[in-house]
């Protein structure tokens, strides 16, 4: 049975929290700019160590909380050719949840992990699983007292390295919600140390990077660059890094979601920066999430199809998806498109001499004001009672809905946006009383108002108990 109590008294874990923790709290704010004492980077001729076969061919790949066993069995018996074992976005933090999907992870790399319910028994029985990557928490968070990437990545390294790296299967990561080259280099100095306790061969934990903040679009060539001896992807994750435009420009009056559409230039040029860089350094470009669910009566299949389309077209080597129901779809297209080929990195896309990040205009409406209300108070609802990933409106959606939509109640209100077409200013007293008049419960009513005025921030602080 999997512990209740958070374990922080591995060895492992000792020794590299007191190594590493005062770099985490030193962290400076990152500049929003292209820098000039990393142009050498930048320029420079260099490529990234070669990606291992389990990871040349990613066309697809499944994402998933990591403590419930049943979509992790699914995930793996399953087709495609990835699948994201997360410990972040879509997983609550509560401390039973971490241990959940601590003790779910060890007993799948050791082949054991099962889930039975009176009907039946679920095991792993595909003779050709997916290629498993693990998602660790990011650098803002803690964990019973310690940092929660540093946990994270201890007792996956310490359980599961060398059974992974035996049978040719890993280990490999995502990292989430890095900023800078030195946010980069420090989980590069974390892994080499962990590496060299575990006499693990140098550089044999291969690491993923999601660019999903927006000070990283500025330094995709040196996030790689400082992890060059394992790095092999970097991901394109969209939602995230909105939420992250909008929190670090809180001058700009931003629109509603729909029109921070994936056909705008801002979000374009993201996406060509992304596959430009990769491909110059023979790495992957892993393209965004499809959280797509298939629902009876729902044609959803031209609205993926345009959108994993356009991700190819832009030089994307592979997606991801949130249901097993989308797999075969996404991989027909990108099978399709590469001719059979794992990826497409000889493809570099020309980018524009002045880059533009940040074009961005459109209009604030009244139905998407109540909508962000609306999905704000549904998922922090769910996420309070420790559910990380909640189908809403036929999509299976995780930390980042909420983040966009509380994040845009925050700007409007700052703003004073006038809501179209009625022209009501949005003020305070406004939002509080839609949230009010959805009757949740009054803790995630008063966390929601804290949170979208700029006073609490208990996703990076707190962890539910």
């Amino acid at each position: 049975m999997f512990r209740t109590r958070i374990r922080t008294g591995s060895k492992l874990l000792r020794h590299i929290t007191e190594k590493f923790q005062s770099r985490i709290e030193t962290r400076t704010v990152p500049p929003l700019h292209f820098r000039k004492d990393m142009e050498c980077i930048r320029k420079g001729d260099w490529k990234a160590a070669p990606t291992p076969t389990p990871l040349q061919c990613r066309h697809v790949e499944l994402t998933g909380p990591g403590n419930d066993a049943k979509m992790v069995i699914n995930a793996m018996n399953s087709k495609a050719d990835g699948y994201m074992f997360d410990l972040e976005d879509s997983m609550a933090p509560t401390r039973f949840n971490v241990q959940r999907a601590h003790h779910n992870l060890r007993q799948l790399v050791a082949g054991t992990l099962c889930h039975s319910t009176a009907d039946r028994t679920y095991r792993i029985e595909s003779t050709r699983p997916p290629t498993l990557s693990v998602r660790v928490r990011g650098l803002h968070m803690r964990q019973g007292g310690v940092s929660a990437m540093l946990y994270d990545i201890c007792e996956f390294m310490e359980h599961s390295a060398w059974p992974l790296l035996e049978s040719g299967r890993g280990p490999f990561l995502y990292i989430p919600k890095l900023e800078t080259y030195e946010d980069s280099l420090f989980v590069d100095d974390v892994l080499s140390e962990c590496e060299k306790q575990l006499s693990l061969p140098h550089g044999s934990t291969k690491t993923t990077v999601l660019i999903e903040t927006f000070p990283s679009i500025f330094q995709t060539d040196e996030i790689i660059y400082a992890q060059k001896d394992r790095l092999v992807g970097l991901n394109c994750g969209r939602w995230d890094y909105l939420f992250s435009m909008i929190k670090y420009n809180p001058d700009i009056l931003f629109p509603d979601r729909e029109q921070l559409s994936m056909d705008k230039r801002f979000l374009k040029e993201y996406v060509l920066e992304i596959v430009n860089t990769c491909h110059k350094r023979d790495v992957h470009a892993m393209g965004g999430m499809s959280a797509f669910i298939p629902t009876p009566g729902r044609d959803i299949a031209e609205t993926l199809r345009r959108d994993k389309i356009l991700e190819l077209q832009r030089g994307c080597d592979g997606a991801w998806v949130a249901h097993p129901g989308m797999i075969e779809q996404v991989q027909g297209i990108f099978r399709s498109g590469l001719n059979g080929a794992s990826h497409q990195k000889h493809r570099r896309p020309s980018l524009a001499t002045r880059r533009t990040f940040l074009e961005v205009s459109g209009t604030v409406t009244k139905q998407s004001f109540e909508s962000n209300v609306k999905a704000s108070l549904f998922y922090l609802d769910a996420w309070l009672q420790g559910h990380g990933a909640v189908a809403y409106n036929g999509m299976m959606e995780d930390l980042a809905t909420f983040e966009i939509a509380a994040q845009q109640l925050n700007n409007w209100c700052a703003h004073g946006a006038a809501l179209a077409p009625t022209g009501t200013v949005v003020t305070t007293q406004l939002l509080f009383s839609s949230i009010d008049n959805e009757n949740y419960p009054d803790k995630t009513s008063n966390l929601l108002k804290k949170y979208v005025t700029g006073n609490y921030n208990f996703l990076g602080d707190v962890v539910v108990p």
